[in-house]
């Protein structure tokens, strides 16, 4: 009975981090899909869901340097 008990609390546990764990990657690419429509007046959802972490983390570098929407979006795409 106690061992079915600590499994289900374990279980549980472990879901609660796997939705946390997802709560904040969606917080942070709603974070750059904000950050780049403020800048821009672009919103690009899609886009930035289809990029990699790298690519993502560049974001916060590259978009105060580049004022045009296009090239900013290529120099992010170049990224490998």
């Amino acid at each position: 009975m106690y061992y079915k008990r600590d499994l289900n609390r374990a279980a549980n546990e472990s879901e609660k981090q796997e939705i946390y764990e997802k709560g904040k990657i969606e917080g942070k690419i709603e974070g750059k899909v904000d950050l780049i429509e403020a800048r821009y007046g672009i919103r690009e959802e899609e886009w930035v869901l289809s990029l990699n972490i790298k690519q993502l983390k560049a974001i916060d570098k590259i978009i105060f340097k580049e004022e045009e929407y296009q090239m900013f979006k290529q120099l992010i795409e170049n990224i490998s």
